[in-house]
């Protein structure tokens, strides 16, 4: 498996994790919720349907996919009409980060609009709280710890 590949998988396999909304973690596609297999390399990330919400972080947690041997994290949060699970990436690479989200802060989040299983999520390009932003994705939705080596930091 290449290592965008795996980054592929730690987004899917953490995508949705303590909430009621079960992303099952072994590469299926997103929108139709019919649980099928996704075409390898298929992405969740889409450019199509990116957003940009405004709330407050009511859960942070991380999650491990069967297949995965990263965890990645998670938040839940509460906007003016809906709590939304939101997926930014693999641990080691958000925990390498200046900025660090917990719950109970106030932030804005750009990302793409996905829906899976019936469910609406955001998969995070960007997280802002105050003046900090934390960025994850570039603007065509490739994940700034691609090609990072799984933990290791690419100096």
């Amino acid at each position: 498996m290449t290592r965008m590949t795996t980054a592929l998988a730690i987004i899917v396999a953490l995508a949705f994790t303590t909430s009621d909304l079960a992303f099952a973690g072994r590469g299926h596609g997103p929108g139709d919720g019919t649980g099928r297999r996704a075409p390898r390399g298929e992405r969740l990330y889409d450019v199509n349907t990116i957003q940009t919400i405004q709330g407050q972080v009511t859960n942070v947690d991380t999650w491990s996919g069967p297949r995965s041997r990263y965890q990645g994290v998670h938040l839940m949060v509460k906007t003016e009409n809906e709590t939304l699970s939101v997926h930014l990436g693999p641990d080691w690479f958000v925990k390498d980060q200046p900025i660090q989200i917990k719950t109970g802060d106030q932030v804005t989040i750009t990302g793409s609009r996905i829906t899976y299983g019936g469910k609406s999520a955001l998969v995070a390009a960007e997280v802002t709280r105050g003046g900090e932003t934390l960025k994850l994705r570039d603007n065509t939705g490739r994940p700034r710890w691609a090609g990072q080596g799984g933990g290791r930091r690419a100096d």
